[in-house]
């Protein structure tokens, strides 16, 4: 455990800045999609060790960004339009989170129906 938090710490400080980008599924677009890159960018260049994303964001995110930035891709979401705000749901898979080049997964254990 110890080698993999090691290599998420950009700074080899064993401190981390992970940032949660992953707000859109529960409420929407944080920015919109042709701004999302300079978010993402200002994170890194802000020191950022990791931002977390749905894979619809992962997918869009130009991957010279990632180069001293982790990708974290959750897996679950939940959204205050569902009768249960709280109940989270699998929306990727750990397949696709590879393809998107994640270097770790996110999620909250969700209720399966």
């Amino acid at each position: 455990m110890a080698v993999r938090l090691a290599r998420l710490s950009r700074h080899r400080d064993e401190r981390f800045l992970f940032v949660p980008m992953d707000h859109s599924v529960a409420d929407g677009p944080i920015v919109a999609a042709a701004r999302f890159n300079g978010l993402v960018r200002t994170a890194v260049e802000g020191g950022a060790d990791a931002i977390v994303v749905h894979k619809g964001r992962a997918a869009g995110i130009d991957a010279g960004l990632l180069r001293d930035c982790a990708l974290i891709v959750h897996l679950s979401a939940s959204t205050a339009h569902a009768r249960d705000a709280d109940a989270k749901v699998l929306v990727g898979a750990v397949e696709e989170a590879i393809r998107l080049l994640s270097a770790r997964l996110s999620w909250i254990p969700c209720t399966m129906k």
